[in-house]
């Protein structure tokens, strides 16, 4: 029951943390946006595995004193014992983006014909 409780606190907590974490990730989204524009002759599949990479390298969530959550690396770099809670957190996030993204880059195919409004 504890166990549940914490996961608890840190859902909470991530979800009140989240705006300034992704105002911290704005640099990596800005890598994402440049590996995307120059990996045109990717595949869709091979382009989401990048974006999420890059993404998910300075999202991925470790959580610290109090369930204050800060990225992965910079907790890393203070304290390099933390590595597979990292190396966890960064492929849950990983997969989450990369989902997301494969998702939102779905062609759309208009198979319909088109309909008039008159």
């Amino acid at each position: 029951m504890r166990e549940l409780e914490t996961l608890a606190v840190y859902a909470f907590a991530t979800v009140l943390q989240l705006p300034f974490h992704l105002i911290i990730g704005l640099p990596w989204f800005l890598v994402a946006w440049v590996a995307w524009r120059l990996s045109r002759s990717l595949s869709r599949r091979a382009r989401a595995a990048l974006i999420a990479i890059s993404i998910a390298g300075g999202l991925a969530p470790l959580y610290g004193f109090h369930a204050s959550m800060m990225p992965a690396y910079a907790i890393l770099i203070g304290d390099a014992s933390f590595w597979l809670m990292a190396l966890v957190s960064f492929a849950i996030t990983w997969l989450v983006i990369f989902v997301s993204v494969f998702w939102l880059t779905k062609p759309r195919t208009n198979d319909r014909p088109v309909q008039s409004n008159l």
